[in-house]
């Protein structure tokens, strides 16, 4: 929008203009330099200004808005690229923790059926103590475990609209 602006302002240098003025006044003197009474007077006029020959201002300047269009451009495609590399890991962190919690359910679901078994084993004898509390223990780390990799999903996902330039609610 700036340069589009500055190029209508260039070309605008290029074009005659017209101007119209007014003054009214009442003072001493007035437009009678010789008296000494106040007197009202009022000019009016038009006023035409160009400049047909402006020596090649007229093409630096449109060479110079060139040169700023080429740069605005390459800065947006620098900026673009930038991005697109800024979002590839947490894309990746999402897509790796999105397959790791589908694992994780499938493996506490498994862990509980196995402590469910160790409990009926520990209820007949057939396994000690020590054991189930072994099987108890790798349930709950499963879990601790599925919690952390939400954690670390939602922050992939925290960092990826920070990085999108998104408000986090």
């Amino acid at each position: 929008d700036r340069l589009a602006r500055q190029e209508e302002a260039v070309s605008a240098e290029d074009r005659p203009r017209v101007s119209a003025f007014g003054r009214l006044g009442h003072g001493r003197p007035g437009l009678d330099m010789l008296s000494s009474d106040f007197q009202s007077y009022w000019l009016a006029g038009v006023q035409l200004q160009w400049t047909p020959w402006r020596w090649g201002t007229a093409s630096r300047d449109r060479a110079l808005l060139e040169i700023d269009r080429a740069v605005t451009a390459t800065n947006e495609a620098a900026f673009a690229r930038s991005l697109q590399r800024a979002v590839q890991a947490p894309l990746a962190t999402i897509a790796r923790r999105d397959s790791t919690l589908a694992l994780d359910d499938r493996i506490i679901t498994l862990r509980e059926r196995v402590t469910r078994e160790a409990e009926s084993q520990l209820r007949e004898g057939a396994i000690t103590t020590a054991t189930y509390v072994e099987r108890s223990t790798e349930l709950l780390t499963a879990r601790l475990q599925r919690i952390q990799h939400r954690v670390e999903l939602e922050r992939a996902h925290a960092t990826l609209l920070d990085t999108l330039g998104v408000e986090i609610p």
